[in-house]
């Protein structure tokens, strides 16, 4: 050491320079075993939905100034959303248009009023109903989160947005959708009775009779018994990890992720909205990488072709 002293003193080159290296090179060994996190949704650049063709009010022929109609195609009796979110609101504020006072059951009121009692509940009743008549063209997303680093990741947020274009939802409100039952509308079924009381032709009669049987039986025309849901859609849960989507947003939560892994995050359903392009924004971010890597993916939803 006192060799060492002289020698530093003599030559004005500290001795410590070899450590200062050797720290040099440990360093520059441990910035290369680092976690190298990307992401990967359903193999794809990008996802493309078909919207299908909703219901629409082509088949009613108006009977009066009142606007009084009766469906003319007794197997397919089809109603508007915003029809029915006319009808609905006028109920809940007690508002019975005049000519249809002797048509209207007090009991199918109170029915309807016993499931939405409020504008809130027809909102969330309305979302339903178009979410579920699109839940055939739904896809479901596969979000595979990837470690090609050299060193495990831990602390693993990612979060996504919902495109204005999409719904996105989880397996909880999935299910529920599975078993939505449409409500008949009073309103509607006083002016089928009121319409059918204007004809004068029998034939006619038995005909809008025929239609209001198959829509008093069917609530807005679309079945009440449970939907089927493919089972190919439903895959098993880790439970390593949590997801929660609410109000559209994802937010994915992973502890740690080993060095060369990667794990799937599954049941989480898109369904087409409206037409157009969106794009899903993805940030993610781990204990290692706190500043959040953002990126996005674009969704195309397209209209159904009915030729």
């Amino acid at each position: 050491l006192l060799n060492q002293l002289r020698t530093a003193v003599i030559t004005d080159e500290p001795f410590v320079t070899d450590c200062k290296k050797l720290a040099s090179n440990e360093k520059e060994e441990t910035d290369k075993k680092r976690p190298n996190l990307w992401i990967e949704i359903n193999d794809a650049d990008e996802i493309q939905l078909i919207l299908p063709k909703l219901p629409v009010l082509d088949n009613v022929e108006y009977m009066d100034e009142n606007m009084s109609f009766a469906v003319t195609d007794p197997d397919v009796p089809e109603m508007t959303f915003e029809l029915f979110e006319q009808d609905a609101r006028d109920i809940l504020n007690h508002k019975i248009p005049n000519d249809l006072e002797n048509w209207v059951s007090e009991k199918e009121l109170a029915a309807f009023k016993k499931r939405i009692p409020d504008i809130e509940e027809l909102e969330t009743y309305l979302r339903k109903w178009k979410m579920s008549l699109c839940m055939e063209n739904a896809v479901e997303l596969k979000i595979t989160l990837h470690n090609d680093g050299k060193a495990m990741a831990e602390e693993i947020y990612v979060d996504m947005d919902e495109p204005e274009n999409v719904w996105v939802i989880d397996e909880d409100e999935w299910e529920s959708l599975s078993k939505f039952s449409t409500i008949s509308d009073p309103f509607h079924a006083a002016r089928q009775k009121k319409a059918i009381h204007k004809i004068p032709s029998l034939e006619m009669q038995n005909a809008f009779d025929c239609a209001s049987r198959v829509f008093l039986a069917s609530g807005l025309a679309y079945p009440s018994e449970l939907m089927n849901v493919p089972v190919s859609l439903l895959t098993p849960f880790n439970k390593d990890f949590y997801r929660r989507v609410e109000d559209g947003d994802v937010v994915l939560h992973l502890d740690k992720l080993l060095q060369g892994r990667m794990v799937e995050f599954k049941k989480i359903y898109m369904i087409p909205k409206k037409v157009g392009e969106a794009d899903i924004k993805v940030a993610y971010q781990c204990r290692q990488f706190p500043d959040a890597v953002v990126g996005k993916i674009k969704v195309e939803v397209l209209a159904e072709d009915t030729e």
